[in-house]
């Protein structure tokens, strides 16, 4: 986050962020720094701490094999919480001049808290402090007990005072959204490809009307073999799939022979394909098409709008899959929504209407605080647990105390509650499939899918209903080498979703399940001159319209939806410059066959969807195209 030194041209934060708890969600306040602050940031974050004080800054707070510190292994020591620090480079050292308690404390609080700490936390750490007898090293024990009590406070982790209101206490959230029952239950993830898949590579035109697949090949620059290769891909190097659609200018597209399971999944009818969709805020042409509310061809505001589908700014700071729950919550459904993949606005609801989607890492779930234990170290670590202890420093505030502290104290006790019952129903999983490649490595994309699969196998022990989640890699943004670059990200995609399907099939739960896959937008057809401006490693740059596939054991599928257009060059009505697509069938189309499927009433459809109402019904799919009923 320093000046100059971002990774990618993303920010961190949305700029419209509210926070789905604390106060700031009853006057709209945005918070967007408060967009990181999720369960395992704030896990690993205590977690780190914690370790620092016990230990030093070592390798020694550890969880199957992860470790939480700050560390690395020093080459010998033993990890004791006995204030030895064996294994420590550098650890705190502070010696106390305060004779009291209460002196202590305020020691304390001036050197971490520059002075903040109310007075009922500073009541609370000393009554904690006089109540802890550890077996022995007495002061040592103690004062590191306090400095980690100091540490959990909203004081120590905002620049704010705190005013606690005595009459409240802050109850744990539930990770359902109601109690209802557990025989329907259903789930929809949402596979983001960042960067611009260049999905005409994916599935570009094959048997058609017009010769459409001779222009597609002239539009690309020539074949992929030839001695001055462009970017189209040979007949003979395509995996043939009939469209099945009469209403298709192409009795067959072309799959990228790297794509073989959905080509699989195609044939036994729990695939489909959308050609020529994307983002679309009212019915595109060339002459009003700069009239739509987004920066077109820019990833960050493609990105953003792609997941929220509310170019019009009705039901703004949601996402379309955090509107889709909210009225399934306030229909009765319990209701859980997950992202693998950090923060994600799709999963944004209205503030405060249904419980709030939940931030998880792909490499599974830290334990909070662990316990030391060896055979051989009988006594076990010196400091009690400190969960409650946390909870009670982190307890609900008055309402004129600072805004910035209730909303991290109100984050704090939701991850802590959220992550015992999830790290509860976890452990102890098992995974059948085998999401390792040949070379016994796990990508992110598997390891993110194969976390979507263990928290499927849970949604009874969690009462779940629905359950959404969002999961997503980047590395699409393919201006040069698109041609090798596809190549070896469609192995990682088919090999993590053939383990998904068989892990989800094992399950039982395969026919209940639905996966959308999304990018920001398509490709230019016509290919740029490589990164040296020779013709070699040739690329393709931003454009708008693209393919999109859709799988699911309850689909209707083995059929190509949406159409192509019959013209790539710019004389065409759908082409701008350099084959760049306008898109003729919208997002609206896949959420309107969706969303129903889900369970959301047709009266609570224009919530979901703010901009079908620009589009007539023939421009979108319904359930009944998408689904056996």
């Amino acid at each position: 986050q320093e000046p100059h030194r971002f990774k990618t041209v993303f920010s961190h934060f949305l700029p419209e962020y509210i926070p789905d708890v604390g106060p700031t969600i009853v006057p709209g306040y945005v918070s967007p720094e408060s967009m990181v602050v999720n369960m395992p940031s704030i896990i690993a974050q205590l977690n780190g701490l914690m370790s620092l004080v016990r230990y030093g800054i070592s390798d020694c707070f550890v969880d199957d094999g992860m470790s939480l510190g700050f560390g690395t292994y020093p080459g010998n020591g033993n990890c004791l919480d006995d204030g030895s620090m064996q294994r420590a480079s550098a650890f705190f050292s502070y010696i106390p001049e305060a004779t009291t308690t209460a002196g202590l404390v305020q020691e304390l609080n001036t050197l971490l808290c520059a002075g903040r700490l109310s007075q009922a936390s500073q009541d609370k750490i000393v009554d904690a402090y006089d109540s802890y007898s550890p077996a022995y090293d007495e002061a040592g024990a103690k004062l590191r007990f306090a400095y980690q009590l100091v540490m959990s406070t909203p004081e120590f982790h905002t620049s704010t005072t705190v005013k606690e209101d005595t009459t409240k206490s802050r109850p744990g959230p539930s990770i359902s959204s109601s109690d209802a029952g557990i025989n329907d239950y259903k789930a929809l993830i949402f596979l983001f490809l960042s960067g611009g898949v260049d999905s005409f590579s994916m599935l570009p035109p094959h048997t058609c009307e017009g010769d459409l697949y001779e222009k597609y090949v002239d539009i690309r620059g020539g074949l992929s073999n030839e001695t001055d290769p462009g970017i189209a891909l040979p007949k003979q190097n395509l995996l043939e799939i009939p469209t099945n659609n009469p209403e298709h200018v192409c009795s067959s597209v072309g799959l990228h022979q790297n794509l073989q399971f959905i080509d699989e999944l195609y044939k036994r009818e729990d695939a489909i394909f959308v050609t020529n969709i994307g983002l679309l805020q009212f019915p595109a042409t060339k002459e009003d098409y700069r009239d739509t509310n987004v920066r077109l061809f820019a990833h960050n505001a493609m990105q953003l709008e792609t997941m929220r589908e509310d170019l019009e700014g009705e039901k703004y700071g949601t996402g379309v899959l955090g509107r889709i729950k909210d009225k399934l919550s306030e229909a009765g459904f319990s209701c859980n929504a997950y992202s693998i993949a950090g923060s994600q606005i799709s999963l944004l609801g209205s503030p405060g209407v249904a419980s709030s989607p939940i931030a998880l890492s792909s490499n599974g779930m830290q334990k909070f605080i662990p316990q030391y234990e060896a055979s051989w170290w009988t006594d076990g670590d010196l400091t009690p647990d400190l969960t409650p202890y946390i909870l009670r420093l982190n307890n609900a505030t008055a309402v004129d105390s600072s805004f910035m502290a209730e909303t991290w104290s109100a984050k704090v006790s939701n991850a802590i509650h959220q992550h015992k019952k999830l790290y509860d129903d976890l452990e102890g999983d098992t995974v059948t499939a085998n999401f390792k490649d040949a070379s016994g490595r796990k990508s992110q994309l598997c390891k993110q899918l194969e976390m979507t699969t263990r928290l499927m196998a849970t949604h009874e022990s969690r009462n779940a209903e629905r359950d959404f989640f969002h999961v997503g890699i980047g590395g699409w943004d393919l201006h040069s080498k698109v041609i090798e670059g596809l190549e070896s990200r469609f192995d990682d995609v088919n090999h993590c979703l053939k383990a998904f399907v068989e892990e989800a099939e094992h399950l039982g739960l395969w026919n209940n399940t639905v996966l959308l896959q999304f990018s920001e937008f398509g490709r230019t057809l016509n290919p740029n001159s490589g990164p040296e401006g020779d013709g070699t490693g040739k690329g393709c740059d931003h454009a708008w319209g693209g393919n999109q596939f859709i799988i699911g054991g309850g689909l209707k599928g083995g059929q190509v939806l949406g159409q192509y257009p019959l013209d790539f060059t710019e004389n065409g009505p759908l082409v701008l410059s350099r084959g760049r697509i306008i898109p003729t069938t919208p997002w609206d189309a896949i959420w309107s066959g969706v969303a129903p499927w889900m369970g959301v009433s047709a009266e609570d459809m224009d919530h979901v969807l703010p901009m079908k109402k620009n589009f007539d019904s023939s421009a979108l799919f319904t359930k009944d195209m998408f689904f056996n009923l």
